[in-house]
């Protein structure tokens, strides 16, 4: 009887706010979850009208070709590793940053592809990660209270009041880089950089921890290629080129709605902005405008979940975003920490017993982040692990094909992340001399690749 009247209150929250045509600014309708108050409309105004005319991000086909590839993820034909910056950040752009962030993305593939015998579809955390949800909306320093720093596409990281205010000329900045990173991205993933025979140019320097390993897989590589040609295989076209999808949360509408087109062919409606958007933890309300702003694309959807989730609500919210059941449109993405003994059992159960079609994603960061006594945030190496290997066996014990993994990294020489709890001591000056985001700490070069080890050793088990 309880669980009647819960689905009754479910579905009747659905029919009353989800009963309005859809249109791309139909969520202007909706509470806004995590708003932006812009001090000038006109301004705003401006800025989005401007959008509007620049060119997308991405192309409808592409975003399609992700979710057959999502298709594969799900039946186990294939392996998602998305990954990038935390938030991505206007001081850190740069033609290297981005290079290197594409650099440890592609050893990773390699690393994956060759122990697990399975593609890799590429997913980066990249053009357009600039925005980020806080848990508070102002800061209090000496006290002074301002608006709390949401993202360089939204205000500024300087504490002062010029600096906080949000400001919509920013979102055009955003894009400016963004359309700046699709065009470096696109070119090495076209132009010959991403050929896997060329392993050794995707080196790092400064990653040295499993320099040995990898250096031995990439030799059975290229003994592996060079087989393949003595045997009349010469024409290995598709190994030297990498497909590869972007992705980010789309916290701000006015930015997401400016770059949303109606394709031509299939006349539906795109988010041209990344190829996969997310909802995250603080914005899928069923009654927020984020949900009925992704509920009328085409695009690939992410649902973050923690272990703070009402297991009926997700379920509504997953018939809303995805009413045919399609598979490939749905990524669930598990943050629960050590909680996710509890939480990813009953989330599962319900998935299946509703024949729900989604693909499983888990992100083992955001649960395991710790405040260090210094005050900077960290995340050790081994609850990581120990969080994505109890996801990845319980999936696989109950019959459901582990997708992948969502990983804040980069390519850059930090020490933002610990690999174990009694590291702190012994690395306090070199975690306080390389701790360079500006938002949560994020896996060095060096982390990725022990990860990467670590995830394909599990696939053999």
């Amino acid at each position: 009887m309880k669980l009647f009247f819960t689905l009754f209150f479910f579905s009747a929250i659905l029919q009353k706010n989800f009963s309005l045509k859809w249109t791309p600014n139909s969520w202007k309708e909706k509470k806004v979850y995590q708003d932006v108050v812009y001090h000038k409309e006109y301004k705003l105004e401006q800025a989005t009208n401007e959008l509007k005319k620049y060119a997308p991000l991405i192309f409808a086909g592409e975003s399609l070709s992700l979710k057959e590839d999502l298709k594969k993820a799900a039946r186990g034909e294939s392996y998602v590793l998305m990954g990038g910056d935390c938030a991505e950040t206007f001081r850190e752009f740069s033609v290297q940053n981005i290079m290197n962030n594409y650099r440890i993305l592609l050893q990773m593939t390699l690393i994956l592809m060759y122990n697990m015998s399975k593609p890799v579809v590429k997913i980066g955390r990249m053009a357009g990660q600039y925005a980020k949800p806080r848990s508070d909306l102002f800061e209090t320093r000496h006290n002074l209270t301002l608006p709390s720093y949401r993202g360089d596409i939204i205000n500024c990281e300087l504490f002062d009041t010029q600096s906080r205010l949000p400001n919509p000329d920013l979102m055009l900045k955003a894009y400016s880089y963004s359309v700046q990173t699709m065009n470096l991205i696109r070119a090495l993933s076209e132009g010959g950089y991403a050929d896997i025979q060329r392993i050794q140019d995707w080196n790092l320097d400064f990653a040295k921890k499993d320099e040995v390993q990898y250096q031995k897989l990439s030799r059975e590589v290229m003994k592996s290629l060079a087989f393949l040609k003595s045997i009349g295989l010469e024409n290995l076209s598709e190994s030297k080129k990498a497909r590869f999808y972007t992705a980010h949360e789309s916290l701000l509408l006015p930015y997401e709605e400016a770059l949303t087109r109606k394709d031509s062919i299939t006349q539906k409606y795109f988010d041209c902005s990344a190829h996969m958007i997310w909802i995250g933890e603080r914005t899928r309300q069923l009654d927020g405008a984020h949900v009925e702003f992704a509920r009328g694309l085409e695009n690939p959807v992410g649902i973050k979940i923690s272990e703070n989730f009402d297991i009926h609500e997700i379920e509504v919210l997953i018939r809303t975003l995805n009413p045919d059941n399609e598979l490939g449109k749905i990524v669930l993405i598990t943050r629960m920490g050590n909680k996710i003994c509890d939480g990813l059992p009953r989330l599962v159960e319900m998935i299946k017993r509703r024949k729900l079609e989604v693909v499983w994603i888990s992100d083992p960061m955001h649960g395991n982040t710790v405040k260090l006594d210094c005050g900077l945030k960290t995340r050790y190496l081994e609850c990581i692990k120990q969080e994505y290997e109890f996801f990845h066996s319980y999936l696989k014990s109950v019959g459901v094909n582990p997708g992948g993994i969502h990983l804040e990294l980069t390519g850059r020489n930090v020490t933002e992340c610990l690999y174990r709890n009694n590291d702190y001591k012994e690395n306090l000056d070199l975690i306080q001399q390389n701790y360079e985001t500006g938002c949560d700490p994020r896996l060095s070069a060096d982390q990725c690749l022990d990860l990467a080890f670590f995830i394909s050793s599990l696939e053999n088990k």
